[in-house]
């Protein structure tokens, strides 16, 4: 039910003392703790992959060995140590990082979630730009790494936040034709089937006149044409926005933390 309405697949976390008898190969066991996976390799026609509850560090400490193991996933939230938004905004640089080590270690597959905004407990910004930034940052991340899977937050948080704004502009896309750009530490460009840009800073910028979008005419002012911007006034109605008219005046410069979509 919560797949229907949020338009997209979901993966089911669950802690279960037996398993269906008729699991297809198209199945996939995620196997913990990472150190147990042999105790818990007994299951045929299904695909292993190494977890760990933790984040990519406790993965990174007890590297599994890869020859009957499919993969890994790890969890992500960045306020392990610090919890201000600047730093919650520059742990998603982290996940491009992640999953090339894990490949590196000998994992054929990586599947990177559930990528949270916090571990347990609320977190005020689920409700604002910050948690669809965040989203958006992570997912731009992500695809320039070539992860094989992502999974964000849980069904109730995302039919509730603006975190889903990105997951909506993105869920038809196939990894062939997506093009990441980015100008740290604060500027993302993601191009697909729409183009998304994404201010990360406090303050306004015109670092899209530096990307490759395809109007080098345009960009000597600004964008001209029709876009939807999203900002921390309009986020909380962000399906009215996206649904409503385009703007079509000229967009000199982003507003600070804002997500712009063009076409």
């Amino acid at each position: 039910e919560s797949a229907k309405q949020l338009k997209c697949p979901i993966f089911l976390l669950t802690q279960t003392a037996a398993l269906p008898t008729d699991m297809s190969p198209s199945d996939a066991l995620a196997l913990y703790p990472p150190e147990s996976w042999q105790k818990l390799n007994n299951f045929r026609g299904a695909k292993r992959y190494a977890t760990t509850l933790g984040n990519f560090v406790d993965l990174n400490r007890c590297r599994p060995v890869f020859d009957e193991i499919e993969g890994i996933v790890f969890s992500m939230n960045p306020q392990v140590h610090a919890f201000d938004t600047q730093t919650m905004m520059e742990c998603t640089w982290t996940l491009s990082d992640a999953v090339e080590t894990a490949r590196g270690f000998g994992a054929k597959s990586v599947v990177a979630g559930p990528i949270l905004l916090k571990q347990g407990g609320s977190d005020a910004r689920l409700q604002g730009i910050e948690a669809a930034l965040f989203t958006f940052s992570a997912i731009a991340h992500l695809s320039k790494a070539k992860a094989d899977f992502a999974t964000f937050f849980d069904s109730a948080v995302l039919q509730s936040s603006p975190a889903s704004l990105p997951l909506e502009l993105t869920r038809d896309w196939t990894s062939r034709n997506v093009v990441v750009w980015e100008a740290e530490p604060f500027f993302i460009m993601i191009q697909g089937e729409k183009t998304i840009l994404a201010n990360l800073s406090w303050l306004p910028s015109e670092l899209f006149k530096e990307t490759p979008l395809d109007l080098p005419e345009n960009l000597k002012i600004g964008i001209k044409g029709s876009y939807r911007l999203f900002t921390e006034e309009n986020i909380g109605n962000w399906k009215e926005v996206l649904s409503g008219p385009p703007s079509h005046s000229i967009l000199q410069a982003m507003p600070p933390r804002s997500i712009l979509v063009i076409g």
